[in-house]
C-alpha cells in the first residue's frame, strides 16, 4: 500500500512493502528513479545488514545463516503506523525473519518533512537477553538525465574500500577525488569512507541538485547498474560494510554495530533537493 505525504514544496510517496520511499516530487520534477529494466526500485531500506555477504550467508556464533544482498527488509511487509506529519512503518520478528536473522527486534523507518527535505529515520529495539548485530542505510537511486553533466562533491576527500568482481572488500584502499565528474567509466559501485557528513548531486547547467547529510556516517556508497549511459545513480549512506573476501563471525566483524539487550538505537539521514 503507497502512502503519499506533502507540503508546500515536496511530495513523497512510501509504499509498505519494503517501508520504501517510491517518490521524491519537488520543483516540478520526481527526483527518485521510478524503476525499469535496470533496476526496479526506488529506494529500499537496507537491514538487518547493508552490503553483500560472500556466498549470500553469514556465519554467527559458530552457525551459518543465509542472507540475500542488502538485508531483507526490502522485500517484506512492514506495518504502517499512524503518525501525525509522518510516513511510519514497523517490522518485528517472526519465524520467517528467525530463520535468517535469530533474534527479537522491532525495527521502524519513519519519514518526515522538515528543514527543506526530507528525513529519513530508523529505529531499532533489541528485544533479546544478549547482544545484538546489524548494519542499515538507505538506497536512494537518483534521475540524472544526461549522466555526464552530474558531479558528486563531498564535506571532505573520502577514502575508497577497493572491491573485487563480486563486490568483496578486497582489503586494499585509495584517496577518491572531492569533487567527482560522473561519466561513462564509473565503476559498478564505489565504497567511501571518511566523507564527512554529506554527499551532495548536482547539475550545474539545470541548477539540479540533491544533498544526503548523515547523522552517524559510516560510508557512503555509490553505485549505477552496469549499463552504459543509464540516467541513474544510488547514493547510498550505510552504517555497515560488504565483507572482506575471507569473513569471519560476523561478531567479530569491526564494521558492525552491537545494539545491547533491551536497548534501542536510532539514525536519521536527511535528503534535500535543489
Amino acid at each position: 500500500m503507497i502512502s503519499t505525504l506533502r507540503n508546500e514544496t515536496i511530495t513523497i510517496c512510501a509504499d509498505t512493502c519494503g517501508a520504501e520511499l517510491k517518490s521524491l516530487f519537488f520543483g516540478g520534477r520526481e527526483y527518485l528513479w521510478q524503476g525499469g529494466p535496470a533496476w526496479g526500485s526506488s529506494s529500499p531500506v537496507l537491514f538487518p545488514f547493508a552490503g553483500r555477504r560472500k556466498n549470500f550467508s553469514y556465519l554467527c556464533g559458530g552457525k551459518t545463516y543465509p542472507m540475500p544482498l542488502n538485508g531483507f527488509a526490502k522485500d517484506m511487509v512492514f506495518e504502517r503506523i499512524r503518525a501525525p506529519e509522518s510516513l511510519a512503518y514497523t517490522l518485528t520478528d517472526s519465524e520467517k525473519t528467525r530463520a535468517q536473522y535469530p533474534y527479537r527486534f522491532r525495527f521502524d523507518v519513519c519519514y518526515a518533512l522538515e528543514n527543506g527535505g526530507i528525513k529519513a529515520e530508523f529505529s531499532l529495539e533489541n528485544r533479546n537477553d544478549r547482544p545484538m548485530p546489524y548494519m542499515w542505510g538507505l538506497h536512494p537511486g537518483f534521475r540524472i538525465e544526461g549522466p555526464q553533466n552530474w558531479e558528486l562533491s563531498f564535506e571532505r576527500r573520502p577514502t575508497e574500500y577497493l572491491l573485487d568482481k563480486s563486490l568483496l572488500l578486497t582489503g586494499e584502499k585509495t584517496l577518491f577525488p572531492q569533487r567527482y565528474k560522473i561519466g561513462p567509466a564509473f565503476a559498478h559501485a564505489r565504497i567511501l569512507a571518511d566523507y564527512g557528513n554529506f554527499c551532495r548531486l548536482s547539475n550545474a547547467g539545470t541548477g539540479r541538485a540533491v544533498t544526503l547529510f548523515s547523522s552517524d556516517p559510516d560510508v557512503v556508497v555509490l553505485w549505477r547498474p552496469p549499463i552504459d549511459d543509464v540516467p541513474l545513480i544510488a547514493i547510498e549512506p550505510w552504517c555497515g560494510i560488504s565483507d572482506t573476501q575471507t569473513p569471519g563471525d560476523i561478531l567479530q566483524n569491526p564494521h558492525v554495530r552491537i545494539l545491547a539487550p533491551n536497548r534501542t538505537e536510532k539514525a536519521h539521514w536527511m535528503i534535500v533537493p535543489e
